[in-house]
This record gives structure tokens, C-alpha cells and sequence, in this order.
């Protein structure tokens, strides 16, 4: 038996990368590291996330994920408190 795989490791290596900014930045990602989780850590350290997330993570609602009734090059936006999510 290996050691256990890590979980959340993208949100890990964001968080340690910025470590030493300050607040007032932007930082943008790829679906890898995205998640609702990091986006509220940046925001509670003054920064702001933008990127790409895989519609399959848990975080993303049901009602932003594809489906069949969906047309053609049509967009989704569902806003919260903190966070705003846009399906294309």
C-alpha cells in the first residue's frame, strides 16, 4: 500500500502559491484547481477568483449542469451571496 492520495491538492497549491500576496488581486485558474471552496478562501483573504470548473464537481448545482433540453450556445447564471457560477 502507497501513501493515501491527496485530497483537495489544487486548492492546497493555490492557497500556498499566493500565500504571500496581499489583498486586491485576482487570480484566475483552470478547471483543475477551481472550486467554490478556494473562491470563498481567496475571498476571505481579500482576493478574488476566476476560472474554469468541471460541471461534474459537487459543488456545481444541478440546475447549471448540461441537459438535453438546453439550446444551442445558451448561457446559465446563478448568483449568491459570495459567488457568482455562468454555464455556456
Amino acid at each position: 500500500m502507497g501513501p493515501r492520495p491527496e485530497r483537495d491538492q489544487g486548492r492546497r497549491v493555490v492557497l500556498d502559491l499566493v500565500q504571500g500576496l496581499g489583498k486586491g488581486y485576482g487570480i484566475t485558474t483552470d478547471n483543475f484547481f477551481t472550486s467554490l471552496p478556494l473562491a470563498r478562501d481567496l475571498l476571505s483573504q481579500g482576493k478574488t477568483l476566476t476560472g474554469t470548473i468541471r460541471w461534474m464537481r459537487k459543488e456545481v448545482p444541478s440546475c447549471l449542469r448540461p441537459n438535453q433540453t438546453d439550446a444551442l450556445h445558451s448561457s446559465k447564471f446563478l448568483f449568491t451571496e459570495d459567488a457568482m457560477l455562468a454555464s455556456y
